[in-house]
């Protein structure tokens, strides 16, 4: 017998370890990747969606039964010591240190300590904006595919209170995120594959370009419903013509705390929004980048 719906897949040396949709869990010998042998399975009772492993356990997102742990000390009896019961549906998992991070579908991020593996229990978490469906721990953070809010960095340091860092606002939807050295690359949907270099936290912005530009400003009173409002100025050769600009936010100590990429639609007068629901409230500075010039503009977050 074989995994039906394998679903995802963690590889640790010699073993695959694969969650089944059909509320399944294998372990599968791939030391030989030509002739890939069966070890063991044991059910997740939910339908598994992610996995990591780290020592002896298996960490299992199992949707509305929420994170599973299984002894695979020995791979041809894997059974299942300890589970938490999250919020929504856990779609996706990390682990890093004594704690596992479960990306749980409209609850976002949460933060399970499983030092005791037969007793995990939360200690934080962090919402965010849409759909939490995937999560790698890279160093001290976590990169969160949040559908359509695109992939948010959080400083996990402090496990208790998981703190956002950064923003990725992507074309798509994102689903899947992997981080590489110096690159974060996103399955975004009906955008394909996504490549962001990987935010520069705490790094000051100096430069010399105007405050106020001929292409694009900001709407009266433009920080509403959680969004910042801009609009692009008609008539002119950088409005005419589809193409990118770049949105990058900086927090009152020049640390990059977003990035927004959108697509103009080649008309005057359009508006764009970037989301701010997770920014705390405060003073930030938004530089813009055209093809024709960067600007950068202030703006006041009051929540």
């Amino acid at each position: 017998m074989a995994p039906d719906d394998a679903y995802g897949v963690a590889v640790v040396g010699q073993y695959a370890y694969v969650a089944d949709y059909s509320k399944e869990f294998w372990i599968i010998d791939v030391s030989d990747p030509a002739n890939p042998q069966e070890l063991g399975c044991c059910s997740t009772t939910g339908r598994a969606c992610g996995v990591a492993v780290s020592g002896h356990y298996a960490y299992v997102a199992a949707r509305k039964y929420g994170l599973r742990v299984i002894d695979v000390s020995d791979p041809t009896n894997p059974r299942e010591v300890g589970f938490y019961d999250t919020e929504d549906r856990a779609l996706g998992v990390a682990v890093s240190g004594q704690h596992a991070y479960v990306a749980d579908e409209d609850e976002g991020l949460r933060v399970i300590d499983v030092s005791d593996p037969t007793n995990p229990y939360e200690v934080g978490f962090f919402n965010t904006w849409d759909d939490a469906r995937g999560v790698v721990v890279v160093d001290s953070c976590a990169y969160v595919a949040a559908e359509r809010g695109g992939i948010y960095v959080i400083d996990i340091s402090n496990p208790s209170n998981p703190q956002q860092v950064g923003y990725y606002d992507t074309p798509g939807s994102a689903y899947g995120v992997a981080v590489v050295d110096r690159y974060i690359y996103m399955a975004d949907y009906s955008a394909g594959l996504q490549i962001y270099e990987r935010l520069p936290i705490g790094i000051k912005e100096h430069s010399g370009e105007p405050v106020c530009s001929h292409y694009i400003r900001l709407l009266q009173n433009p920080v509403q419903n959680g969004f910042i409002r801009l609009s692009l100025v008609p008539g002119n050769q950088v409005t005419k013509q589809p193409g990118n600009i770049a949105f990058d936010l900086y927090n009152i100590a020049g640390q990059k705390v977003a990035i927004f990429r959108k697509l103009l639609s080649g008309s005057g007068g359009q508006e764009i929004k970037l989301p701010t629901k997770n920014l705390a409230s405060g003073i930030y500075f938004l530089k813009v980048t055209t093809s024709a010039d960067a600007t950068r503009f202030k703006v006041v977050l009051a929540k």
